[in-house]
């Protein structure tokens, strides 16, 4: 199947094709089944995308990934909603913090929700950097660093522009799902 995400142009092979809708869901009403994956990162897009992979590294603010659809793809900050790192299974409270903070995000702050178990904090300012392993947020003009092991996610301060809906929506056994247009297979 070939999709049209952008300017970008990608070939899916039907073998990992779970379910293809057409229409785009609300990314605030987007239900992912978390346990249908072996993936640790789940990169939330602003077209309501939510797609499972590992951070790879950063450059010119954006996420390199690796996907079950890319070996190596680029989220630029201005496509991404929010990095999540945790599963909201085993971390109940920095859950429901980080569906909270994404539904309701704001201009202005980046916020960064840590993983503990029982006083998940949370923290805004900026993402200066997010690496495979670690990260850099800025509070209060001082740059610190973080472990994405000890992240329960990140959820990037809301942009004045609005991405238009997908056409169509691919559902992924990963649990990931890709928004484009179709334009041939």
């Amino acid at each position: 199947l070939l999709l049209t995400a952008g300017a970008d142009r990608h070939a899916v092979r039907l073998a990992d094709l779970s379910s293809l809708a057409v229409g785009s869901p609300d990314v605030r009403d987007a239900n992912l089944d978390e346990s249908r994956t072996e993936s640790t990162t789940l990169f939330h897009l602003a077209d309501g995308a939510q797609v499972r992979g590992q951070v790879v590294g950063w450059e010119d603010d954006s996420v390199i990934a690796r996907t079950v659809l890319f070996e190596e793809t680029r989220f630029p900050l201005d496509r991404l909603v929010a990095v999540q790192w945790s599963s909201g299974e085993n971390f109940p409270r920095a859950h429901e913090m980080f569906r909270g903070v994404l539904r309701d995000r704001l201009p202005g702050h980046d916020v960064l929700i840590t993983s503990e178990a029982e006083e998940p904090k949370l923290l805004r300012g900026r993402v200066a950097r997010i690496e495979a392993d670690s990260g850099s947020f800025v509070v209060g003009g001082q740059a610190r660093s973080f472990q994405t092991s000890k992240a329960f996610g990140v959820v990037f301060a809301s942009g004045a522009s609005k991405p238009n809906p997908a056409e169509a929506r691919l559902e992924l056994r990963d649990g990931s799902s890709v928004g484009g247009r179709m334009v041939g297979g």
